[in-house]
């Protein structure tokens, strides 16, 4: 008698350049024959070097395929309740958050039919939280499991990071501008630079993210601090020699003072590299505020989340200002406030010197927006900083499908109810 194989199916909808190939490459030995309903796969004969004997299942895989970015479909509620049907009625879900963030909310609760299992294309899952209302109290979440894509996002973070570190620090525009002009000015001719190797970078998370950077500022021999939501989670970095000094987010540690963890660490940088997700501790932790307590000079890098600053907080008076000067400005900075302008303003008194932005509260950055060109030392990038490539997204998603079939832990999880 022929034993049941399992049958999973999974639904792609997403805009990554050629994913479902990917896919289909990557999971081939496990993939139903489109020839015949029956299926001729090889299931379960697919174990690689190293990895233990891979659970007997089938895979059928179906695409869906969305609107082009910017445009409207002809009929939005028809091609609405056709992805909803489709999310329901599969096993499994391969996804840019972004185009199932609007249906959420058809998925919450018992209402996910079939649905047991996203695995998110991005890393970032802010915006499936965001569709769920997750600030507000006693919020259903869904039933389904989420996964983000994971430790993929380390190396060409740091590369992001480093090209401008090292494009300020060795001055490259300087450099091409004198080529142009066709004027040599040597290393006694007022050109110099610093030293990775006598700057401290300061990285902000310590995440598969945040430990990259850290590796390679490393290798620069240069000074590294974190700041994290619990030293003695990252301990272990700090004994091995990863990092130089830890401080926590929301912290007053013994010694400085009475000043904040996060004072002291802003204190120590030349550059400070935001590698944090968006949560509801990490959300405006960084306002006016905290830059004043920047070392001089210090850079500002933004690859985690726009909504790390705080555009609120009231604006620092000036010395000498009068109690009323003092109220007119936060009046009017209050009535003026635009996504970017604690930056600006942050630049302006000399709390820091620069700012790479490649990630933005609001997406993409609107053309009006101040940051684009009310100041020559703002960099802004259309969160590129690290993009999904399919076959990262391949490779983790066969790891976690046979993990999943099994009955064992994801790789990756995401927890709804702690919103990451």
């Amino acid at each position: 008698m022929q034993k049941t194989v399992r049958r999973v199916k999974a639904l792609v909808v997403s805009r990554i350049a050629d994913l479902e190939r990917d896919l289909r490459l990557e999971c081939a030995p496990f993939l139903v024959s489109t020839s015949t309903s029956s299926s001729s796969s090889s299931a379960g004969n697919a174990t690689r070097e190293g990895e233990a004997a891979e659970p007997a299942f089938e895979l059928e895989l179906v695409a869906y395929a969305p609107p082009p970015s910017g445009a409207a479909p002809a009929d939005e509620a028809d091609e609405a309740r056709k992805l909803v049907a489709l999310l329901r009625e599969s096993e499994v879900v391969v996804a840019d958050p972004a185009l199932v963030a609007p249906h959420l909310h058809h998925l919450a609760t018992t209402q996910a039919g079939d649905l047991r299992w996203m695995q998110s294309t991005w890393a970032g899952v802010d915006s499936l939280f965001r569709a769920l209302g997750h600030e507000q109290p006693h919020k259903p979440v869904p039933s389904f499991g989420l996964t983000r894509l994971g430790g993929v996002f380390g190396k060409p973070m740091a590369e992001y990071v480093f090209a401008f570190v090292l494009s300020r620090e060795r001055k490259l525009p300087l450099l091409r501008d004198l080529q142009e002009r066709k004027e040599w000015r040597g290393a006694h001719d007022g050109y110099d630079y610093r030293s990775l190797s006598s700057l401290t970078l300061g990285v902000m998370g310590l995440g598969d993210i945040g430990r990259e950077l850290a590796r390679v500022g490393k290798a620069f021999d240069m000074r590294v601090v974190g700041l994290v939501s619990s030293k003695e989670r990252y301990h272990h970095m700090l004994n091995a020699g990863a990092v130089d000094e830890l401080f926590e987010t929301h912290a007053t540690t013994p010694g400085n003072h009475g000043r904040r963890d996060i004072d002291v660490f802003l204190s120590r940088c030349d550059y400070v590299v935001n590698a944090l997700p968006s949560t509801p501790q990490t959300k405006g932790l960084l306002g006016l505020r905290e830059f004043s307590a920047c070392k001089p000079g210090a850079v500002f890098i933004n690859i985690g989340r726009g909504d790390i600053l705080n555009e609120e907080a009231d604006s620092i008076a000036d010395e000498g200002d009068s109690d009323d000067d003092t109220n007119d400005k936060q009046v009017m900075m209050k009535k003026q406030k635009q996504e970017g302008d604690v930056i600006l303003e942050a630049l302006e008194r000399g709390h820091i010197a620069g700012a790479v932005l490649d990630v933005f509260k609001s997406e993409p950055l609107a053309p009006p927006s101040r940051l684009w060109s009310a100041h020559p030392e703002v960099v802004v990038t259309p969160h590129v900083a690290a993009i999904s490539f399919g076959r990262d997204v391949a490779r983790l998603f066969r790891q976690n499908l046979v993990r999943y079939v099994a009955g064992r832990d994801l790789l990756f999880p995401v927890d709804w109810h702690k919103g990451y």
